[in-house]
């Protein structure tokens, strides 16, 4: 069984989908974020504070962040999934 706090990663194709949270852009994720109907004018720190606290999904491409997924779970019977974002281009 694999641990709800251990590093995940798959590659289809040419993208990277992990679980690592060293390899998330703080930067694009809180321009998007800070923009949606949801959290707009979000604060920096409270999405920094968000990525830290809960389990976090990054796609990237070329080593460019093309896709970010929140998941507040209790890792056991219940998962919300939020702040989904796929860049267009």
């Amino acid at each position: 069984m694999t641990s709800s706090t251990e590093n995940q990663q798959c590659r289809p194709g040419d993208f990277l989908v992990s679980t690592d949270r060293a390899r998330l852009d703080v930067d694009p994720v809180h321009e998007l974020l800070t923009h949606c109907d949801w959290a707009k004018g979000i604060p920096k720190p409270t999405v920094i504070r968000s990525l830290e606290n809960f389990l976090c999904l990054g796609a990237s491409r070329w080593g460019r962040q093309v896709g970010f997924a929140r998941v507040i779970s209790g890792f056991a019977t219940y998962a919300c999934v939020g702040d989904v974002f796929v860049v267009d281009a």
